[in-house]
């Protein structure tokens, strides 16, 4: 059973949003028996984990899973999204492809990436008190990477709520070892996807970080705002000027936010409106956004595919369902 993701919508629905974060210049494959040998230094007792030495130990963790249960393509595969990155055009040279991956340098490289992005944005709001550092939420995502190989440590390593860089699709997934509890008051915006950007450091329940003095707009450099209210359910939003519904909500083409609806869906029913908003779970297959609008039966390896959720393995590949053989070892 598989609900399409926030993420999925974003990116059938969301031209707009990305096409205005454009104009935006913000500064801000091994046995499965096989386990994973511990950093070189030895973790931090729990009490002992704190916002300096987080970072670090995630790099060490990271990187002893790299090491122990990811081949070359797994490897650069995990380095990519940071690979496209031309902010991060200086570490190409050092990542994969264009370097191997040195186990003695490991650490210290994906330390650095981690702060560069998206991780120095958070910590800077955690070190002005405007969000909180969540330590329980952190050692579940540390702890996460220390499993032998294979599918769970896979997903740990790509896994939005904690250190992939990948962003979190909002709603309910959120960064765990951050919370954001301002509901008024000074903001800044997080560079950790389009809601980080836009949310910034506000309850992205509650408010969203409005960047001007006459209409909310988006954050220019080094720019703080204000926490504004979200729309209500029903209500009006808007891009320009800036009116955001609720993290998770969708502001249809209706221009109202919506929340998602929660019907099961059999093969075949509409899955989402003509307002761009999800009618429920599809109880088998998946939601085929831009294509049928229905709920639709994955196809297994072998298979023509446009997108990987219409795979039963979850990667499309060169138009083809494929394997997934991410770091299993």
């Amino acid at each position: 059973m598989s609900a399409p993701s926030q993420r999925q919508r974003r990116r059938a629905g969301a031209a707009t949003i990305t096409g205005a974060l454009a104009l935006v210049t913000l500064a801000l494959a091994c046995d499965e028996s096989r386990t994973i040998d511990p950093p070189a230094d030895p973790a931090p007792p729990e009490a002992e984990l704190d916002r300096e030495r987080l970072i670090p130990l995630a790099a060490a963790k990271l990187c002893a899973a790299l090491d122990a249960c990811c081949d070359p393509a797994a490897q650069e595969r995990f380095f990519a999204p940071w690979v496209v990155l031309e902010t991060l055009d200086d570490l190409d040279p050092r990542l994969p492809p264009a370097a191997a991956l040195s186990a003695e340098e490991c650490p210290t490289l994906v330390e650095e990436l981690l702060l560069r992005r998206p991780f120095g944005a958070w910590l800077s709001a955690v070190d002005r008190g405007l969000v909180q550092l969540e330590l329980e939420g952190a050692r579940a995502c540390l702890a996460e990477l220390e499993p032998a190989c294979g599918p769970a440590l896979a997903a740990a390593l790509e896994d939005p709520t904690c250190f992939a860089l990948g962003p979190p699709a909002g709603g309910s997934e959120q960064r765990r070892m951050f919370s954001r509890k301002a509901t008024t008051g000074p903001c800044a915006a997080l560079d950790d996807g389009v809601g980080g950007v836009l949310y910034g450091t506000c309850d992205p329940a509650v408010a969203f970080c409005c960047y001007g003095e006459d209409e909310c707009g988006f954050p220019g450099e080094a720019e703080d705002g204000v926490c504004a209210p979200v729309s209500p359910t029903n209500s009006a939003c808007s891009m320009l000027p800036l009116q955001l519904c609720a993290t998770g909500e969708s502001c249809g083409m209706d221009d109202r936010c919506h929340a998602d609806g929660s019907a099961a869906l059999v093969l075949g029913a509409p899955c989402i409106d003509e307002h761009f908003v999800l009618l429920g779970t599809c109880t088998d297959g998946y939601c085929q956004i831009g294509g049928s609008d229905a709920c639709e039966p994955r196809v297994g390896p072998g298979e023509a595919c446009i997108e990987h959720p219409a795979c039963t393995t979850g990667l499309c590949e060169e138009g083809a369902c494929v394997e997934d053989g991410f770091c299993r070892g």
